[in-house]
Order: C-alpha cells, then sequence, then structure tokens
C-alpha cells in the first residue's frame, strides 16, 4: 500500500538551463528559462515493503512539475493526468546522509540542492512523468534519462517553505530508518534468545524419561506396604 502526504505545494516557479558542475548561481544563467508553472512536494510510503527492501524502498520523496489545464505554454510538451498537465518529476532521498550504499541520481549526487548563494534556487535532477523511483546500488549505472536543472522560486516566503518541508522531509528519513534499525534488532535478539533456550532435539527426547534403574527404584518406593 502506497501512503502519500503532500508537503508543499506552490505556483509560479520556472526552470531553466544548467551547465554541468559545481552547483552555484556563479556559473548559471537563470534567463535561459526552459519552463514555468506549479510544483508539489510529496512524501509516500510504501507500507507493503519487505524488510530486505525497506530500508531504500519504503519512504521516498517526490517533486512534481505540472501546469493546471488551460495553460498555453508548451503543450506539445505535457502528458495529461488527472487535472493537471505533468512537465517532469525529481525523486529524492538523503543516501549520502546516510549508511545506505544506494542513490537516486544516475551521477550518485543528490537530486534536490540548494545554491549556497541563496535559498530561491536549486538544483534538480528531473525525469520523464511517471518512470517512477528507481533507486541504484551506487556502483550501478542508470537507465533512466535524467537531466540537471536550475529551479527558480519567485517568492521568498514559497522558497522558505520549500527549503523548510525538504528538511522535515530528511528528518522523516532518518526517523525512519532508525525504526528500521532497531526493529531488526529487536528480531535478531529474539531468534537468538529462542535459539538459546530451544534445546536441542535428543535433550528433548530425554526429557521426562527416568532410567531403568530409577524407575524401579520409585516403582519399589509406591509400592511399600505398612501392614
Amino acid at each position: 500500500m502506497l501512503i502519500s502526504n503532500v508537503l508543499f505545494e506552490c505556483d509560479n516557479v520556472s526552470v531553466f538551463k544548467i551547465p554541468p558542475g559545481t552547483v552555484s548561481l556563479k556559473k548559471w544563467d537563470s534567463a535561459k528559462i526552459v519552463w514555468r508553472g506549479s510544483i508539489r512536494l510529496l512524501e509516500e510510503e510504501q507500507t507493503a515493503a519487505s524488510p530486505e527492501l525497506a530500508p531504500y524502498l519504503g519512504l521516498r520523496l517526490k517533486l512534481e512539475l505540472y501546469n493546471k489545464k488551460g495553460s498555453a505554454a508548451m503543450l506539445d510538451h505535457f502528458r495529461t493526468a488527472g487535472n493537471v498537465l505533468s512537465w517532469a518529476e525529481v525523486w529524492f532521498n538523503p543516501f549520502l546522509e546516510s549508511d545506505l550504499d544506494y542513490k537516486v541520481g544516475n551521477d550518485g549526487a543528490d537530486t534536490i540542492v540548494m545554491t549556497p548563494e541563496s535559498q530561491k534556487y536549486y538544483k534538480i535532477v528531473s525525469q520523464l512523468p511517471d518512470t517512477g523511483y528507481c533507486p541504484l546500488r551506487r556502483e550501478e549505472k542508470g537507465f533512466l534519462l535524467q537531466v540537471a536543472l536550475g529551479l527558480q522560486f519567485h517568492d521568498l516566503f514559497a522558497a522558505s517553505s520549500f527549503s523548510e518541508s525538504l528538511a522535515i522531509y530528511k528528518r522523516h528519513f532518518r526517523n525512519f530508518q532508525e525504526k528500521y534499525s532497531f526493529n531488526q534488532k529487536v528480531a535478531s535478539l529474539g531468534q537468538t534468545m529462542q535459539s538459546a533456550l530451544t534445546l536441542p532435539s535428543t535433550d528433548i527426547g530425554h526429557i521426562g524419561f527416568l532410567d531403568d534403574d530409577d524407575d524401579d527404584d520409585f516403582g519399589n518406593f509406591v509400592g511399600v506396604s505398612y501392614d
């Protein structure tokens, strides 16, 4: 079962081309806009994930870039989904801040990174709508088409709220990992205790049965006559 929770949503953002390399406004030209529209930040939890997959599949963050129906901008680049026209999506997990050897971006870097100069600008690693969350081991080669772009907020309050929502998710992810680790330790301890309390089958078969000599003595004792 997939549970989704909207952490943030706003209009009036723009996306622009950025060169490869360091995340820095000094090297970016925010005038090279390729898209304008709205974004929504979703926290998704996969409750049916198996214990082996839960650490990297159980919780994830999705950034949706979309236009509301009726927008005339770049319609040929969108695919209709519900009441919005999806343009791109970004999947994120702070694996670099954990001990999990996984990645979301093909290059292994974080897929949402704020610039050091301003909280109104981010680097995002986007992919086509509905291509999904596909984490990989760090040594594996990515198979999805991903494009690094610049994201600009035109409202400072919206930018601050987005940054706060991102920080909230990171805390949720850490708590999720700590809970998973604790549950695994408890399960392991339970198995160890069960093994320690379980006697070998040869010993179990011996319990409750007396040796022949002891049985004879016991029978003689209860059969003693007091006449």
